[in-house]
């Protein structure tokens, strides 16, 4: 149960971080139509550390590093969820 309360800590944090550099990049990017275009298209979020780095030409260390540690929330979730709470 302890784990899969982490995963969910990590991964939704990790998420709504990403999120919300992703809404402030696609402004800076395309103006308006760009925060528009990230609130209408969610899944810009997923590719949104791979958009800044071929936009901007650098590797950028910090935002991959939250897109793994949403993935290892998402781990911990799966080895929560399988484990027997009954024990």
């Amino acid at each position: 149960m302890l784990l899969k309360i982490i995963g969910y800590i990590l991964f939704l944090g990790t998420g709504l971080t990403l999120y919300i550099a992703s809404l402030f990049f696609y402004y800076a990017l395309w103006g308006t139509g760009g925060l528009i275009a990230a609130i209408i298209l969610f899944p810009l979020v997923e590719i949104y550390p791979i958009v800044a780095w071929v936009v901007t030409g650098y590797f950028p260390g910090l935002l991959f590093a939250l897109w793994g540690i949403g993935i290892v929330g998402l781990i911990l979730i799966g080895i929560g969820s399988k484990q027997n709470d009954y024990v």
